[in-house]
């Protein structure tokens, strides 16, 4: 009796076949139902086409960046079937415009796509997107009709894309003026109203490029031996090209050598300072040597010099010498020219032309008086008979030898030291870049031109 009270204690402990099967039933069907409500794969999907959305609003705030640095969008390029930016494959680093270009989730299987038009005004930028029905998939989820031919987003269809904010969301190919390089040529694009099949991803409008200011062109603010040196403060921190010309030599009825010109492109910060000094032509009845025309800074460091060119002699006019692109001024018959900044020698007619920091050698004759170095003032010398240009030109000596005036320049020319000959010409310097040095070019009064190039 025992026993049978002991078996019936464990009636009803554990599941029965039937019971069993019927919860592995139940439990299959919410499994179902939630994995119908989950759907983790649609969701997985979503996840993807979310971040290729972002993705491609970076890539564009990048591209804005580099179009205000550059006034054009990069160069396109197919590398191993991949449409990029040229030179930068997805998931590379772009400085300074982005750390790293994002890739699709799925490359290399997808890829992003970018294409440019050929004059760099206009882009289109693809994905493939996984999820069907997606409200901003072109045609349905079909290829977007902008896209150009030969351009893949990898085994994808390109069904998304964002362009440049200069394209109306309404235009569905790049602008007839802007065929995109990835065209083959020869493949007209259809003329006919296009239809949307593109939603742009907003984008800032690319700020304006800032128009450089003009040139400014200083002249000649006298005549002779004396004028008044100008200023330049610079407006925008940038590179400028600054060009001078060095005065030519003569005055008075009497001509000369023509003055240098020298052209170099200097970085400069806003607000700097600049000194200008114009070089003059020589006057009197017998002229002078042309004045050097000089561009430094406010503490006399020299940017740009242009040498000028000398005088005639008074009792000989057939010789004269040009405005020398070198720093160091030409002698005049058997006399010697300034060197690093110097003044040329002084004979007994005429004195030497000034330099940037050495005033022209002296004369011994009778009332000549040496011209000044650019740092001394600049102005010109005189003779009994002959003005030397503004910018340390040396007076024609038309009283003892009749010697012609050296020129003025970064160096002065020499006098000569025989009689019925010509002074030598001016020094230049240039401590720009991208040089273009010219000797003996420049007629009348020199002039400077500075020029914002970026």
């Amino acid at each position: 009796m025992g026993r049978n009270h002991h078996s019936e204690d464990n009636v009803g402990i554990g599941f029965t076949l039937i019971e069993l099967l019927v919860a592995i039933a139940i439990i299959g069907i919410l499994a179902g139902s939630l994995f119908a409500v989950l759907n983790p794969i649609s969701q997985f999907q979503k996840a993807n086409d979310s971040k290729r959305k972002s993705d491609l609003k970076q890539i564009q705030n990048a591209l804005e960046l580099y179009y205000q640095d550059n006034n054009a969008y990069p160069l396109s390029e197919v590398s191993n079937s991949v449409n990029q930016i040229k030179g930068f494959p997805w998931g590379s680093p772009w400085p300074p415009y982005i750390g790293t270009l994002p890739k699709d989730p799925s490359s290399p299987s997808k890829n992003y796509a970018y294409s440019v038009s050929s004059d760099g005004q206009t882009y289109y930028l693809y994905a493939s997107l996984d999820k069907s029905g997606d409200s901003q998939q072109c045609n349905g989820g079909n290829a977007c009709a902008s896209l150009p031919s030969g351009t893949t987003c990898g085994t994808g269809t390109c069904s998304y894309g964002v362009s440049s904010p200069n394209v109306d969301v309404a235009i569905a190919v790049m602008p007839t003026s802007a065929v995109p390089t990835l065209v083959p040529t020869g493949t007209p694009k259809p003329t006919s109203t296009p239809t949307p099949t593109i939603t742009p991803t907003p984008t800032p409008s690319p700020t304006p490029t800032p128009t450089p200011p003009p040139p400014t062109t200083f002249n000649a603010t006298g005549t002779g031996a004396t004028g008044t040196i100008q200023t330049y403060t610079v407006p925008v921190t940038g590179t400028y090209t600054i060009e001078a010309w060095g005065a030519q030599g003569g005055g008075g009825g009497y001509t000369g050598g023509l003055g240098a010109k020298m052209r170099g492109d200097v970085v400069l910060t806003a607000g700097t300072v600049l000194k200008i000094l114009v070089g003059q032509q020589g006057g009197g009845s017998y002229g002078g040597g042309g004045g050097g025309s000089f561009v430094t800074k406010s503490d006399n460091t020299p940017l740009v010099v242009a040498g000028g060119g000398s005088s005639l002699s008074p009792w000989n006019t057939s010789v004269s010498a040009p405005g020398v692109i070198e720093t160091s001024g030409t002698g005049g018959t058997n006399g010697a020219g300034g060197s690093s900044g110097s003044g040329g020698s002084g004979y007994n007619g005429s004195p030497g032309g000034a330099g940037l920091t050495g005033n022209g050698g002296a004369s011994t004759c009778a009332s000549a008086v040496a011209p000044l170095s650019f740092i001394n003032g600049g102005t010109g010398g005189t003779t009994c008979n002959g003005i030397g240009g503004f910018g340390g030109g040396s007076g024609s000596d038309g009283c003892c030898l009749g010697q012609g005036g050296p020129g003025g320049g970064y160096s002065g020319g020499g006098a000569s030291s025989t009689s019925n000959t010509y002074g030598g010409g001016g020094g230049s310097y240039n401590g720009g870049t991208n040089q273009t040095n010219t000797a003996g070019v420049q007629t009348g009064n020199g002039r400077v031109v500075i020029t914002k190039i970026n």
